[in-house]
């Protein structure tokens, strides 16, 4: 994606509309602040060197050319819309561009989505506009038509974990890291969450648990947890990320982690489970999830969960 934006720009190919779509923490924001340096940077044209005042300012939301609009709550409304319109309208201060950064557009009211589509429809000057989302089908079909749409998606494990050793964070935390970001770039490259996260060692270690003693030691953990919503949530999100690495390496025989006593633990529990059976506890756990979402009973909801999972791997 960032590539092909890359080449757009070396071409010249410059649009008055970009709709930037994907989670929060891929890097969203920060691929259109990369976009305003590139069209505003004297050192490096249609590049952006991020490091000269002009690329500075950017980054400091201080450039006269650049705009950078929030909802102040849940909406953003018509009057917020026609300012910035009011702003592009005018002569650039120091660049060649005026550029105006949307976030969270699925959060413009109609009439605000509107405006928005009639500058898209008839640009002015040289003003650009990039709509970061979410949703697309949040967004007007007519709005989305009308701009380069480029989708942000997330990061391999794998390709996620490098990234952080090679900002020099150590290899077991970096794997940590990445099996907790879930492939998400800005949660990545944050702190070490506390020992509430479920990382690749706590998962394997609860499933080693599950597989291996009875279901009296199940509900007696369970039990000490306390059953908090949030713990179980985290719990579910872990699980299904270590039961996707397990199908993973049980299909295709390939190791997304390199940590070796957890690739030691994940290439025994696969040895467990049948693909059928894998696919079957990755269903319990999306339907775990949801009905933690429902606020439905926490420890009725991962009992039979757990219960589950234990006998899918101890029945056969």
């Amino acid at each position: 994606m960032v590539t092909s934006l890359q080449r757009s720009l070396r071409r010249g190919r410059v649009v008055h509309g970009y709709l930037f779509v994907g989670a929060d923490g891929l890097g969203k924001r920060t691929t259109a602040e990369a976009l305003a340096m590139a069209l505003f940077c004297p050192i490096q044209p249609m590049a952006g060197c991020g490091k000269c005042p002009t690329c500075l300012k950017v980054r400091e939301d201080k450039h006269p050319d650049w705009h950078r609009l929030r909802a102040a709550g849940t909406q953003i409304g018509i009057d917020e819309i026609r300012q910035l319109r009011q702003a592009l309208s005018l002569e650039p201060y120091e660049a060649d561009y005026k550029v105006a950064l949307i976030e969270e557009a699925e959060r413009m009211t109609v009439a605000a989505a509107n405006s928005i589509l009639k500058f898209l429809e008839e640009p002015i000057g040289e003003a650009i506009i990039i709509l970061t989302v979410n949703n697309m089908a949040q967004v007007l079909p007519t709005i989305v038509s009308r701009c380069q749409v480029h989708r942000f998606s997330p990061v391999p494990g794998p390709e996620l974990a490098q990234a952080l050793i090679d900002r020099g964070i150590p290899e077991t935390e970096a794997w940590k890291r990445a099996f907790r970001a879930r492939g998400i770039t800005g949660y990545a490259l944050t702190e070490a969450s506390d020992e509430a996260d479920w990382d690749l060692a706590k998962c394997g270690a609860l499933c080693d648990q599950l597989i291996n003693t009875g279901a009296d030691w199940l509900f007696k953990q369970t039990n000490d947890w306390g059953y908090d919503a949030l713990e179980a949530e985290r719990l579910v999100t872990g699980l299904q990320e270590w039961f996707r690495l397990i199908l993973i390496y049980k299909a295709t025989g390939e190791l997304e982690i390199s940590q070796p006593e957890v690739a030691e633990q994940l290439e025994r529990q696969a040895n467990r489970f049948t693909l059928k059976e894998i696919a079957a506890i990755q269903e319990q756990l999306a339907t775990a999830r949801h009905a933690l979402s429902l606020h439905v009973n926490t420890r009725l909801t991962i009992d039979a969960l757990l219960v589950q999972i234990h006998f899918l791997a101890t029945v056969r």
